[in-house]
């Protein structure tokens, strides 16, 4: 079975890290860079309250600005993980 987003490396995989030792997302400091790719790790390994948490993170960041990028990015993401045609 092949994880697409895990061959990439990246400070999400960190924070998934952090969040399952810590038992919470208290403590993360989740970049606008990092948090599609924590919310497509936590969405593979239905880490729901990790989940909520990016997505709250998204709401708070999205802008006039990046919001193209982002649906861009999700969507090439979501493909890429699923295989989506």
């Amino acid at each position: 079975m092949r994880i697409g987003f895990l061959s990439h490396h990246g400070n999400y995989l960190q924070l998934v890290m952090q969040y399952l030792y810590s038992g919470g997302c208290n403590n993360l400091e989740v970049s606008a860079n990092d948090v599609l790719e924590l919310m497509a790790a936590a969405s593979f390994f239905q880490l729901e309250g990790l989940l909520r948490y990016t997505e709250a993170r998204c709401a708070e960041i999205i802008d006039i600005d990046n919001v193209v990028a982002m649906y861009i990015h999700a969507k090439v993401k979501l493909n890429s993980i699923c295989h989506i045609q």
